[in-house]
């Protein structure tokens, strides 16, 4: 999860914050299993956490830390940086002696 964000704690802190979701979620869902007297075939399993966890994962880390209502909640700090980007570089190949126009999209 956003490997450029190694000088943040914000990794061990969301993992951990997905993972107890995921055990109250896993929890909740076999509760109202068993309330509502369904069974589920044994070659199935449960409402397995580590399975829970992976989504819950894989969907903040593709999509839901860049939203808007993510990162006012202060739990998220890393920049979205995806967009057009326009700008001037110098290099030191021609001495700096000239600005070079930018164009980046990520």
């Amino acid at each position: 999860m956003h490997p450029y964000a190694t000088d943040s704690h914000e990794r061990e802190q969301i993992t951990f914050g997905l993972a107890v979701i995921s055990v109250a979620i896993a929890l909740g869902l076999s509760r109202c299993l068993a309330a509502a007297h369904l069974t589920i075939p044994s070659w199935f399993g449960g409402p397995s956490t580590m399975g829970i966890f992976g989504i819950a994962y894989k969907t903040f880390d593709m999509s839901l830390w860049r939203q808007g209502w993510v990162r006012r909640t202060g739990l998220v700090k890393v920049a979205v940086l995806d967009g057009n980007w326009r700008g001037h570089v110098r290099s030191s190949f021609d001495q700096h002696s000239k600005e070079h126009e930018v164009s980046v999209r990520i």
